[in-house]
């Protein structure tokens, strides 16, 4: 699906005129053309800073819009905006680049096993290493955007839980904080449930760690096994011991998909019933 999202922003002057546009529809700033759309509420114009992306088919696209445009109509067009608006609206729109970015990583490197299999000559093992590092960092990075999103509408909600205020404050929120703020000032809703669902289990953790010794420690290497008895063995990747085949990015990237939509439905209904 392809999105054209961006950023609420309130122009008093266009709205109460209206520019020939009738009450209940809003501007809509695309790359190469401005649509008019109706909206439930005149929100002013609507300026789009990231060009249209197309979306991979398990992307949850629906519920993902479903919840930017109710806090878009909530807190977007707020006069002096929220401190939580820029911080939610742009963790949103970096969760929809770095899942993007993490299958496309995902492709490339499902595509270059099937093609070259798991031992490869240079340069196609760079490729290799360099899809895999892609695809732990950024899938890593969507979870962590979505609930740096989910904790900046909790601080919109209980500034005393989720302290946003200062620079100091955004750099310690994490998937697990955010699971502790949510579990004190909302400790009966289905997504803190959820959260916790996520951030408890094995492969969150594997992907973590896989993640934070790619990004700050070493590049591992891969264990090659010769055998002259049955079929070869495939080659593993020594962080984990991951199969270098073409299982190895698809079913990961499986569990993020299923995981971020399970996140994102209980996102959708956390805000319909809070905004």
């Amino acid at each position: 699906m392809r999105h054209a999202l961006g950023s609420w922003q309130y122009h008093p002057t266009h709205a109460r005129e209206g520019n020939g546009v009738g009450k209940g529809h809003v501007f809509v700033i695309g790359e190469d053309q401005i649509e008019v759309r109706l909206c439930s509420r005149v929100l002013g114009l609507y300026t789009s800073f990231m060009p249209s992306i197309e979306m991979p088919d398990d992307f949850a696209d629906d519920l993902y819009d479903s919840v930017y445009q109710r806090i878009g109509n909530a807190l977007g067009n707020q006069q002096p905006q929220p401190l939580s608006w820029p911080e939610y609206s742009s963790a949103w729109l970096g969760l929809m680049y770095r899942y993007r970015s993490c299958a496309d990583h995902d492709e490339v490197f499902t595509d270059s096993v099937n093609s070259f299999g798991d031992t490869p000559e240079w340069p196609e093992r760079y490729k290799q290493e360099r899809e895999l590092f892609g695809f732990f960092v950024t899938g890593l990075s969507a979870i962590k955007c979505a609930c740096y999103g989910l904790f900046a509408l909790g601080s919109w909600l209980n500034a005393d839980q989720f302290s946003f205020m200062r620079d100091a404050d955004k750099r310690v929120v994490t998937p697990e904080r955010t699971l502790e703020r949510f579990r004190v000032a909302f400790p009966n809703e289905s997504l803190t449930r959820t959260l916790k669902q996520i951030t408890h289990d094995q492969q969150y953790r594997d992907w973590k760690t896989a993640r934070n010794v790619l990004a700050h420690r070493s590049q591992p290497g891969r264990n090659i096994y010769l055998s002259n008895v049955g079929p070869p063995r495939v080659a593993e990747w020594v962080l984990q011991n991951i199969p270098i085949d073409s299982t190895a990015t698809a079913t990961r990237r499986r569990w993020l998909a299923g995981s971020l939509r399970l996140l994102l439905s209980e996102a959708d209904t956390f805000t319909a019933k809070h905004f």
